[in-house]
């Protein structure tokens, strides 16, 4: 099995990796993890465990323009997706690169994926504890908001 890890240099990321490194497998799978593709815009804070399946890195700014920007993370149909890029502190304090990110990044993801016949991979999102699906308080930051859009997304992308 292939699993992609988007933002895989986050604390979130390189402890997902370091999980992944110590199981065959994941969830209720049957099938073996055979590789594991590391996408983010820099990788200085990962540090590659030693693992039973290949481990492949890919730079990449999942918010560049429009789903190409993304398409070749999928060349080899990861049947799992773990999608963590995000900026989270820096969203409020340059409102367009955090929208890109989390919004526009999430939907170039998704619109890549979309694109590929017969393709429908698991795709795990993580979106923030603050979002308004998760609480019951309005987003008190551009983060908030930003990962809210995208769990709409999300949602309405895995009903096509």
């Amino acid at each position: 099995m292939h699993i992609l890890i988007t933002g895989s240099s986050s604390s979130i990321g390189r402890n997902l990796l370091t999980l992944l490194s110590s199981n065959e497998f994941i969830g209720d799978c049957e099938d073996p993890i055979t590789e594991v593709t590391l996408a983010d815009i820099d990788f200085t804070r990962v540090s590659l465990p030693v693992t039973s399946f290949v481990v492949g890195k890919k730079k990449i700014d999942i918010a560049g323009d429009g789903p190409s920007c993304v398409e070749e993370l999928f060349y080899g149909r990861p049947e799992f997706i773990f999608h963590l890029a995000s900026l989270s502190e820096e969203a409020d304090f340059d409102f367009d690169r955090g929208y890109r990110v989390n919004v526009d990044g999430t939907k170039n993801m998704l619109d890549a994926i979309r694109a590929i016949p017969g393709y429908c991979p698991r795709f795990v999102f993580a979106s923030s504890i603050a979002a308004p699906s998760q609480c019951s308080a309005a987003p008190q930051d551009s983060y908030d908001t930003q990962k809210a859009i995208a769990e709409l997304l999300v949602s309405e992308y895995s009903r096509k």
